[in-house]
């Protein structure tokens, strides 16, 4: 017996110094992965491709591995085999240049003419236009005609450009007398409104010879918004002509809203517009008159105008107005004119109680002010303000301990080897889909988690993919305490300010540029 304690210590030390080689092992396989990844990615940039393919498959258990394997793939597309493509697209569904690849393949698959192929490789609908409008061709070509109709016309209903891919389906479309005519035109209205003139002037010289007169009206028209009334006068008065009229109305009244007021009624008789239609063309008009550069007569016609109209929009601009001209008659007229559901917002409650206060409704004013308090916003805050009273802000505390087998698998593991190679902004689509793929609670878990390791935008990206409003800490990380105290110090800007400021423009991504360059 006594001999036997003495093996069994030497046995209990052997697996304890076991166990720790392993642990070094595992870590020095990690750093060993990095540096084969870091020599295979300069390997391929210098085109030692005989030295990619002798490393690769090496770094099998490596988290970045398909990334590699992408990029193998994307080489050389052209001469892969279906299998290849799918198989990668299989083993890596969360993979976010996975998602990309089966709209590529789709269209490489195309580009083949391998029609039969490109659907059993994509049975559904593929992510792109240039892909769906490849998919959509197929569709015709092997016989599933009315699926291609109806694809095509889907693709057709926008005022942009669309790929060259879709030529050759359009085409078809039109050629087998099943292309709506109705759809043509809403196109050329789509493209109008668009601002899309190259567009409008290729479709309007694609339309048949009998429709000359109408499509040089129209091409004339997209060049020059100015003649608009000419263009109704000289047009028979149509559903379709009305809306080309009101398109370029539209364009008109943001150059010249005056010009744009006196046509109105011109207009009305040359399209003979119902009094809906030529409310829309007031309302147009009435949004550039907001200034404080109007005239005397300009204001009273807007202000009829938003009288009668039922924009919601529009009258909460001129309550807004109100607000800022301090006209208090004004802010009571147009709250007034707000539809009931509109008046519910924070905003116009608060300040329906505000009126309340002015004419000594007490009572009633307090208890909308102490219903607001209830909720989270501004105008919540405002309403304790006033009325004298703390405001408690609601905080949602996440989960102390984060799920193991959310943090072990393998979008997180790429996350962590993104951020280790500051390759964030790729590591932000991982994140990105891997929180839009979890449980309320788990979105909570794994923002709670990026906050731990200092991970500051993809915490505040976790809070806003779950709409974790009340995940304040968070939600608003004090990140990169130490840089905002150092370059604050001795400045006329407090650092909370600061930090308020960074984390509005860049939800603390630090790659974002702003699109103005740096503050003078």
């Amino acid at each position: 017996m006594d001999r036997a304690k003495p093996f069994a210590w030497r046995l209990i030390a052997a697996s304890v110094c076991l166990l720790t080689f392993c642990h070094l092992a595992r870590a020095d396989s990690l750093e060993e992965q990095r540096n084969r990844y870091a020599q295979i990615k300069q390997a391929w940039d210098n085109r030692q491709m005989d030295v990619v393919e002798q490393m690769m498959p090496g770094l099998k258990d490596y988290p970045l591995y398909p990334y590699l394997e992408y990029r193998q793939i994307t080489d050389d597309l052209m001469n892969q085999p279906t299998i290849t493509v799918t198989n990668f697209v299989r083993a890596n569904p969360t993979l976010p240049p996975a998602r990309t690849l089966q709209s590529r393949f789709v269209n490489e698959l195309a580009r083949r003419e391998d029609w039969r192929g490109l659907l059993a490789f994509s049975p559904e609908k593929p992510g792109t236009t240039e892909a769906q409008c490849n998919y959509y061709y197929a569709k015709w070509i092997t016989g599933q005609t009315e699926e291609a109709w109806l694809g095509a016309k889907a693709l057709w209903l926008t005022g942009k450009s669309q790929p060259n891919a879709c030529d050759k389906l359009f085409s078809v479309w039109r050629a087998s007398g099943k292309q709506d005519p109705l759809a043509y035109l809403e196109r050329i209205r789509l493209a109008m409104k668009a601002g899309n003139t190259g567009l409008v002037t290729v479709l309007a010289r694609q339309m048949p010879a009998e429709y000359q007169t109408i499509a040089s009206a129209i091409i004339t028209l997209a060049n020059d918004p100015n003649n608009v009334l000419t263009f109704a006068r000289t047009t028979g008065a149509t559903d379709f002509t009305r809306q080309m009229a009101a398109v370029a109305f539209a364009s008109l009244a943001r150059q010249d809203a005056e010009n744009a007021r006196l046509m109105i009624p011109s207009l009305v008789q040359a399209q003979k517009l119902n009094e809906e239609q030529t409310q829309a063309l007031r309302d147009i008009v009435a949004w550039r008159l907001m200034g404080s550069d109007v005239t005397d007569e300009q204001a009273k016609w807007r202000d009829d105008a938003i009288m009668r109209s039922q924009s919601t929009s529009l009258i909460e601009r001129r309550v807004r107005m109100a607000l800022g001209t301090g006209d208090r008659r004004g802010l009571n007229t147009w709250l007034a004119r707000l539809p009931m559901e509109a008046k519910e917002k924070d905003e116009w409650r608060y300040w329906q109680a505000d009126l309340l206060l002015e004419r000594g409704r007490d009572a009633e004013a307090k208890e909308i002010l102490h219903a607001l308090m209830q909720k989270r916003g501004f105008y919540p805050m405002v309403a304790a303000q006033r009325l004298g009273e703390e405001y408690t802000l609601k905080i949602d505390k996440a989960p102390a301990h984060v799920n193991r087998a959310l943090t072990q698998g393998p979008e997180m593991a790429r996350v962590r080897e993104l951020m280790y190679w500051n390759l964030d902004n790729t590591a932000r689509s991982e994140w990105a889909n891997l929180v839009k793929s979890r449980t309320k609670s788990e979105q909570a878990q794994l923002a709670r988690y990026a906050f731990n390791q200092h991970w500051w935008d993809l915490s505040v990206q976790a809070t806003i993919a779950g709409k974790l409003w009340d995940h304040l800490e968070e939600r608003f990380p004090l990140a990169y305490n130490d840089l905002f105290t150092r370059y604050t110090r001795g400045k006329d800007i407090s650092q909370s300010y600061a930090m308020a400021i960074a984390r509005q423009e860049s939800a603390w991504n630090p790659k974002v540029k702003s699109p103005v360059g740096p503050a003078a």
